[in-house]
């Protein structure tokens, strides 16, 4: 992060998932990372880290958006019966904007090419730097050429990540 970064001094880690069902209680998956956060909570090298569980908007960060889990028995009719996130993605690629538009530097995780929207919106504001963090190597998406003619986007490739 201080390598592409130097000055900044607050990372604000947002962790997107399917983390409320419709009804609006909270998903295993949040009842196990919710007391996981802590161990993050750290600073270190002038660097203070801030991580959260993104359960709404940065635009709206008081309204929860619920319905981002849905369970196999809701899924679509005609579609295969399994459990899925829901406006993740959207979520994503939202709040990409909102801090691109801030001026904050931005590092997007994600080997999913749904947040694409996000990073070209980023690329109106060539002032603002962003980061993709992904599985695949740069020039292995179709869009990736396109991308990486802009200053301000970086394509950085994290080998052997997990999958979960």
């Amino acid at each position: 992060m201080k390598q592409h970064w130097p000055r900044v001094t607050d990372l604000h880690l947002r962790l997107y998932g399917g983390w409320l069902f419709r009804n609006g209680r909270a998903t295993r998956q949040w009842e196990w990372a919710l007391p996981h956060l802590a161990d993050f909570h750290t600073r270190r090298d002038g660097l203070r880290v801030e991580p959260e569980l993104a359960h709404s908007s940065a635009w709206r960060p008081e309204t929860r958006i619920l319905g981002t889990f849905r369970p196999a028995r809701e899924a679509d009719p005609g579609e295969p019966a399994r459990a899925m996130q829901k406006m993740v993605d959207g979520l994503i690629v939202a709040d990409s904007l909102r801090y691109s538009l801030e001026g904050k530097p931005t590092v997007l995780v994600s080997d999913d090419d749904d947040v694409l929207p996000g990073l070209l919106a980023a690329t109106a504001r060539p002032t603002r730097s962003m980061i993709w963090l992904r599985k695949r190597a740069p020039g292995q998406s179709c869009n990736d050429q396109w991308l990486t003619s802009h200053s301000n986007i970086e394509i950085c490739h994290a080998p052997g990540w997990p999958t979960w």
